[in-house]
């Protein structure tokens, strides 16, 4: 039986009261740890002992937005000058987090995230954690993560999901294990829901970001996730690595971006856009407006497509915008446009599309 209570699909509608939600974007003018920071978020970095940021802002072309570049140098960073024999660059939310980004006992939590491994990322046999939940620091019973996503070193390397029983209990171990080659070198998005009970419930899902295909998914509704003594539980993002196997370990930057956070058992999924037309379509550029349709979108998706029927990934546009400029042409004359919303729990369904004929073709363009 379901332990969750509502609807879980990530694909269809459920109209409820707006949960409360958080949305952690990059911005290329910003200070990245000012902006953990700002949304609530806190972030463990080795900077007490190499003195630079170990998290930053960069523009990524694929997305077409500013992302988070989280970084560990093999042989400059630890962990927090504490311990040796391990590095760790994360954020997470923590006890001075606002209490709706706090999972308390009972809580149904979502998270969704993008990332991206480096094509060359370089696992280890050792732990080397890049998503985690775990009880709050220094609580009874709480040292191992109750969920890790880790990429591990093997013939071939793999992606796992890992569950961690309570001690002095059976039922931990991999939930899920898959190759990790698709994961390299390509954003994907991570779309996670999690009832804190000890009689709990856990699923995940992630997509390739381009194409939204499904590269992973799993999901148990007989987990214990919640620790006697735990305050909360929490999410937390980034590269967390043991030093014991150095050989196998480089200088490592992982990307993510879109950090979101919801807390509430119903699944509340924004509204289609509507009335999508074509304002603009010259030589250089062409825009495209839609109608807002929705209250609680995190952001817009664009999709683009060459012949209306293959569509990719293009960009986003910013909660209650009404319009994009695709600057990004490559010489031909037709494109389509497609255009949802998305929050933490999933999407709406796209709006009908729509074909932009430029007006000309710019020999410069060709």
């Amino acid at each position: 039986m379901n332990r969750f209570t509502g609807v879980i699909s990530l694909s269809m509608i459920f109209l409820s009261p707006l949960p409360s939600q958080v949305f952690l974007a990059g911005d290329s003018a910003g200070d990245a740890y000012k902006s953990i920071r700002d949304f609530g978020y806190d972030y463990e970095v080795p900077d007490c002992n190499h003195a630079v940021r170990h998290i930053t802002f960069e523009w990524d072309d694929e997305l077409r937005k500013p992302v988070f570049v989280f970084t560990l140098h093999r042989d400059k960073d630890n962990d927090r000058c504490i311990s040796f024999d391990r590095q760790r660059c994360e954020i997470k939310t923590d006890a001075h987090s606002p209490q709706s980004m706090q999972g308390s006992k009972g809580e149904t939590h979502s998270y969704r995230w993008k990332f991206k491994l480096d094509a060359g990322f370089q696992p280890s046999p050792n732990f080397c954690h890049i998503h985690q939940i775990k009880g709050d620091s220094g609580a009874p019973n709480t040292s191992a993560p109750l969920i890790t996503i880790t990429p591990r070193q093997g013939t071939p390397n793999k992606l796992e999901v890992i569950y961690a029983a309570q001690r002095g209990q059976t039922g931990g171990g991999r939930l899920k294990e898959v190759s990790l080659e698709p994961f390299l070198g390509v954003w994907v998005e991570a779309f996670e829901r999690a009832l804190y009970d000890e009689q709990g419930a856990y699923e995940l899902e992630i997509r390739r970001v381009s194409d939204d295909s499904v590269l992973l998914s799993c999901r148990s509704d007989t987990l214990n996730l919640w620790r006697k003594g735990t305050r909360f539980n929490r999410p937390k993002y980034g590269i967390y690595r043991s030093l014991n196997s150095k050989t196998y370990l480089r200088e490592e930057s992982v990307r993510f971006a879109d950090f979101s956070l919801a807390e509430g058992k119903e699944v509340s999924l924004p509204a289609q856009p509507t009335e999508l037309t074509v304002s603009d379509a010259s030589s250089g550029l062409v825009t495209i407006a839609w109608v807002d349709g929705s209250n609680n979108e995190d952001q817009f998706r664009i999709d683009r497509s060459i012949d209306g029927v293959t569509w990719k990934y293009h960009a986003t546009a910013s909660a209650n915008a009404g319009s994009y400029t695709d600057t990004r042409l490559d010489g031909r004359r037709v494109y389509h446009y497609r255009v949802r919303s998305e929050n933490t729990y999933g999407n709406s369904p796209y709006c009908q599309a729509v074909k932009a004929v430029l007006q000309k073709v710019n020999d410069s363009m060709k």
